[in-house]
């Protein structure tokens, strides 16, 4: 038996303070002209970092964890200005994937827990994965089909990850809670900057990816947030479920956040992100319960009021009210109307190809394959396209599973922080609609929230209660069970 004792408060900072030392190695690359091997250097290091959290404190290697997903586009984007190229396929960006797929270690220390209840929806969730890998090696080619592999298959082993430990589920809490609040003030802060002076090596971005067209012109004022992230998109995802974090977490950099992160939040004019966050918000006012609930209230208040200042600057007002307004013009919208052509057209083809077109065959990983990034505006759509009907049914059932166990947990417990995590889990299915929720950084966050909400199920269950104390003695997480977690 080995006793965990809740770390001190000052243990929270470790996972920023470890990115802000790679950050800093990385600015002296920049400035003195070496940042192209920083491009080779970066995910070596930080996989390098990320084995040592995981081994030694594996709370804060979910910290670490998210602070890379958060950081490494910029870093790419330094590496790609610094070098005066644009590279569409960077070293850079497979960092966050490989510190996430460090979760693969977890699956075999409790693989055990995969043939019982507790495991069976990562499992199932898997197997959807593999079918429509193997569809994808046949049709996309295997550099597009592994590739892809890996944007659906990271959310998982980190949802397994969070899973397998469920008894360090207060600890984890306490660590999501502090990381977003963080990752808000700073996207928050660097959001805001960008409207308002774009940086040369975002312009750059903006300019080499070709991607005018859809976030405006790299110019001040002229572009739709994206923040450290790649695309408006995630960003505002992102951005959408540390909002909801903000409403349980405490102190004073929790408060302080709000009024940045939801001003890049409205500078990104993600219209559906706006709407999952107005989904999530409701799935939590009605999961909270007395005081917590009045205490929603009151962050709502000072948050608006907080915001006040960023609402009374006319270049952030005119843009998103514009983009509020195209809310009672959707029948003129010209992206409700492609969106509206592509459900009726792909929907037919969907229905009738039973294997799909596998894995690869969309999103980034089809660039590999195809030569250029397939989009599709639909989750919905991009699940059965990707993983065939076979593959669809497997990996719905594993989510439905993990998702009834989160409500499950939300309507059992008193956590507030469960509830959240509820509540963002249900904002990223609303938002399926819009866009594929499941893949990069957005699958992580779905899945490991659903993760987090499962885990509070279990763990009061087992401890009898939210109140438990976090220095309990309990049993060391990287000690299989003595039984089957499901049981």
């Amino acid at each position: 038996m080995t006793t965990l004792s809740a770390p001190a408060p000052r243990d929270a900072l470790l996972p920023l303070a470890a990115t802000l030392l790679a950050v800093s190695a990385l600015a002296f690359g920049f400035w003195t002209g070496s940042a192209t091997i920083v491009e080779f250097i970066y995910p070596g290091a930080v996989l390098a970092v990320g084995a040592v959290l995981y081994a030694t404190r594996p709370v804060h290697f979910i910290g670490f964890l998210w602070a890379i997903w958060m950081v490494t586009p910029l870093v790419r984007r330094l590496v790609d200005y610094q070098a005066l190229t644009f590279a569409s396929a960077s070293p850079v960006m497979l960092a966050p994937f490989l510190v996430s797929g460090l979760g693969a270690i977890s699956v075999f220390r409790y693989g055990a827990l995969l043939r019982g209840e507790w495991g069976a929806p990562v499992l199932f969730a898997g197997l959807g994965v593999g079918f429509g890998f193997l569809v994808g090696v046949a049709r996309a080619g295997v550099g597009a089909a592994t590739f892809g592999l890996l944007e659906w298959l990271v959310p998982l082993l980190v949802a397994f990850h969070v899973l397998a430990l469920w008894r360090l589920y207060p600890e984890h809490r306490r660590i999501v809670r502090a990381t977003f609040a963080w990752c808000v003030l700073v996207l928050g802060v660097y959001g805001v900057l960008q409207f308002v002076a774009p940086a040369p090596w975002d312009t750059h971005w903006m300019i080499g990816s070709g991607m005018t067209s859809s976030i405006g012109r790299p110019e001040p004022f002229g572009l739709r947030v994206f923040g450290t992230l790649n695309s408006p998109g995630p960003f505002a995802m992102v951005l959408m479920a540390g909002l909801l974090v903000l409403i349980d977490a405490r102190g004073t950099v929790a408060r302080v956040a709000a009024a940045p992160g939801f001003a890049a939040f409205l500078l990104s004019l993600v219209r559906g992100a706006w709407g999952a966050w107005l989904v999530g918000l409701l799935a939590v006012a009605l999961g909270l319960r007395g005081a917590t609930r009045r205490r929603l209230l009151w962050v709502l208040a000072l948050g608006s009021v907080m915001l006040l200042p960023a609402i009374a600057y006319p270049p952030l007002v005119e843009r998103v009210t514009d983009r509020f307004g195209t809310f009672s013009e959707l029948g003129e919208d010209s992206s409700f109307k492609a969106r509206t052509r592509l459900y009726l057209a792909v929907t037919g083809r969907a229905l009738t190809n039973p294997l799909g077109n596998g894995i690869g065959s969309l999103g980034r990983a089809a660039k590999l394959g195809q030569g250029n990034v397939v989009s599709l505006d639909s989750g919905l759509l991009a699940v059965p396209v990707s993983l065939g009907w076979l593959g669809s049914a497997l990996y719905l059932a594993g989510l439905v599973g993990l998702l009834r166990r989160a409500l499950r947990a939300r309507r059992e417990t008193r956590d507030s922080f469960a509830v959240t995590a509820c509540g963002i889990a249900v904002a990223f299915l609303f938002a399926m609609v819009f866009a594929n929720q499941l893949t990069g950084v957005k699958g992580v966050v779905l899945w490991t929230f659903l993760a987090l909400a499962a885990s509070a199920g279990r763990y009061h269950a087992e401890t009898g209660g939210p109140g438990a104390s976090l220095g309990a003695e309990r049993r060391d997480p990287t000690i299989p069970p003595a039984s089957p977690p499901g049981r």
